[in-house]
C-alpha cells in the first residue's frame, strides 16, 4: 500500500508475485517486519512483476498435470485489522520516508 501509493487487486497479486521472486530472505524478513523492504534497491518496480504469478500453473499445464485452483480470485473479504493512513508513517518509518 505504502510502495505503490494504494494497493488495488492487481496490484496486490503483482506485488505479492515480485516479493516472492525477490527470494526466501526477503520475503521472510518482510513477513517479520515490512520495514525492510525500504533497503531493497528498485523495490517499486521488483515488486510489479506481473506474469510471474502465472508461472507454476504454465508448468502444470506443460507437464500435462492439472492445477488445483487456487489462483486469483479472491473468495472473501480480507482478515485482520484496518489501518488509518495517518497512522502509516509511524508504523512504516522507512518505507513511509522512501515511498510516502
Amino acid at each position: 500500500y505504502v510502495i505503490h501509493g494504494g494497493c488495488p487487486d492487481d496490484t496486490f497479486w503483482d506485488f505479492r508475485a515480485g516479493l516472492i521472486a525477490l527470494g526466501r530472505a526477503v520475503f521472510e524478513a518482510a513477513i517479520r517486519d515490512p520495514d525492510t523492504l525500504a533497503a531493497v534497491e528498485d523495490l517499486a518496480n521488483l515488486t510489479l512483476a506481473e506474469g510471474f504469478q502465472y508461472v507454476p500453473e504454465k508448468l502444470l499445464e506443460a507437464r500435462g498435470l492439472m492445477s488445483q485452483g487456487g489462483g486469483r480470485g479472491m473468495t472473501r473479504e480480507p482478515t485482520g485489522a484496518r489501518w488509518i493512513d495517518a497512522e502509516l508513517p509511524a508504523r512504516f518509518p522507512k518505507l513511509f520516508a522512501r515511498f510516502g
